[in-house]
């Protein structure tokens, strides 16, 4: 398989990006996993995750299938000029379409797949239970993101 150009997120807008390309823009930190709660302008990300997220990888386990039957997202530019506060606001995907370069902790960055997850910016070893469970425990919000 051929590597992806240098830097690539710099050199290209969102919407010319190939599907290679735009799957190599997401750190797996699983943030966008996370159940959410809309109150006026702000989403809350609570400590409860979709029940098809691993919660130690951060990984999708249906990635494939994910958009059928599920509550899933689909992170395109459309979603991201329409709906884009249900991403935390350091998500590349994000960070990219505000012209803004990716953080040091980003896996393109650092090389090293591990370091969104060295850096605390995953979801692993802050999650609760999944989304399916049964608990008699009030959610606990994580982060806020406020709508544009």
């Amino acid at each position: 398989m051929k590597e992806l150009e240098p830097e690539f997120w710099k050199k290209k807008p969102l919407h010319k990006l190939n599907k290679r390309e735009w799957e190599a823009l997401c750190a797996h930190c699983g943030r966008c996993c996370l159940i959410k709660h809309g109150e006026g302008k702000f989403t809350f990300f609570t400590n409860t995750y979709c029940k098809h997220l691993h919660p130690t990888s951060c990984n999708c386990q249906i990635y494939d299938k994910r958009l059928k039957g599920c509550n899933c997202i689909k992170v395109d530019y459309h979603m991201l000029k329409t709906r884009a506060e249900l991403l935390p606001d350091d998500c590349a995907y994000k960070l990219i379409l505000n012209n803004q370069d990716l953080p040091s902790w980003h896996p393109l960055v650092s090389g090293n797949p591990e370091s969104v997850h060295l850096a605390g910016k995953s979801v692993r070893g802050m999650l609760a239970f999944a989304e399916n469970a049964l608990v008699a425990q009030p959610l606990q919000f994580l982060f806020m993101v406020e709508k544009k």
